[in-house]
Order: C-alpha cells, then sequence, then structure tokens
C-alpha cells in the first residue's frame, strides 16, 4: 500500500484536480483503517465531481462504519443515484436503514439489491431479518404478522441454499 499511496500522493501533488487521484487515496485509507483521512480524500473527490458514485458510496460506506448514519445514507443514496445498477450500494444502504430502524426502507434496499443480485446470501438473510423484525413490531411478537413471517421464512430459507454451511444464516432461519 505504501508504494500506491506515495504514487497518489505525487499525482494529487501534481495534479491536485485529478479526481481518480484522490479517490484512490481514499480506498487505501479505508484498508489502513484510517477513516478521517479516507473520509477527507473522498470528499476532496465529491468536491471535484459530485456526481462521481463511487467515491459517494466509499464515504458513506464510513460515514456507516463511524455509526453516523444520516451521513450514510445520505451518500448511499447519491452514490445509488449515479450508479444504479451496483447492488453492493443498495446492501450497504440497506444495512444503513436497518441501523436505525428504518425496516421498510431497509427492506426496500435489500430487495433492491436482489433484483441486480439474486444469489446474495446474505443479503437474503439480511432482508429476512427485516421481515421477521418488522412482523414483530407490527403487532407484537405474539400476534406476528404471518404474512412477514412467512416471507421472512422463505428469504432465510434461500439464504441458507445458497450458503448451506453459514450457521448465522441456519440460526436465523430457525428463529423466525
Amino acid at each position: 500500500y505504501d508504494k500506491a499511496r506515495e504514487a497518489y500522493e505525487k499525482v494529487v501533488e501534481i495534479e491536485p484536480k485529478y479526481f481518480p487521484a484522490h479517490h484512490g487515496l481514499g480506498i487505501i485509507y479505508s484498508q489502513a483503517q484510517e477513516k478521517e483521512r479516507a473520509a477527507a480524500s473522498f470528499k476532496t473527490a465529491i468536491g471535484i465531481k459530485p456526481n462521481f458514485g463511487p467515491s459517494r458510496y466509499r464515504l458513506g460506506a464510513v460515514y456507516l462504519e463511524e455509526q453516523e448514519y444520516s451521513k450514510a445514507i445520505e451518500e448511499l443514496r447519491l452514490a445509488a443515484k449515479y450508479v444504479s445498477r451496483e447492488p453492493e450500494i443498495y446492501s450497504v444502504l440497506g444495512n444503513a436503514y436497518m441501523s436505525i430502524g428504518k425496516l421498510s426502507e431497509a427492506v426496500a434496499a435489500f430487495e433492491k439489491t436482489l433484483e441486480l443480485d439474486g444469489d446474495r446470501a446474505d443479503v437474503h438473510n439480511r432482508l429476512g431479518l427485516a421481515y421477521t423484525e418488522q412482523s414483530h413490531a407490527l403487532l407484537g411478537a405474539v400476534m406476528a404478522d404471518q404474512d412477514k413471517l412467512k416471507t421472512a421464512v422463505e428469504e432465510h430459507r434461500l439464504a441458507v441454499q445458497l450458503e448451506p454451511n453459514n450457521g448465522w444464516f441456519q440460526h436465523n432461519l430457525g428463529m423466525a
């Protein structure tokens, strides 16, 4: 990473408005767990090219890791606007919504992820969790919404089918 970082830093020094170099630095800083520097690099790239979805996605992911949920959601929604066919953006957006209990929004984001890439066991699992939480939130644990619960079980089954050795997915299926 050091050589790559040095190369990007040199490019930024020579061409400070070259947004891909700032984006590259942001990725390197993210991988090195230097979240503040990563965020600063992504913000610089966005300042140069506001509609560059990959930097918005990466900045949103940094915000999510830092539990700055509203900022994460804002950046991820913009990333999805600019890069609408990238399932990972919707998956991370769904996780951000789940983190703050916005279950309907999480369901919509996970469904969009699966529309773009239906073989994502992790997303089937998260969608199942969102449906389970919705069913319990709507009517309470004793009188759970059976339609949502049925859908939750189906999503968990799909996750287990896609990754049969994942103990968490099996656990979640049993809990639904």
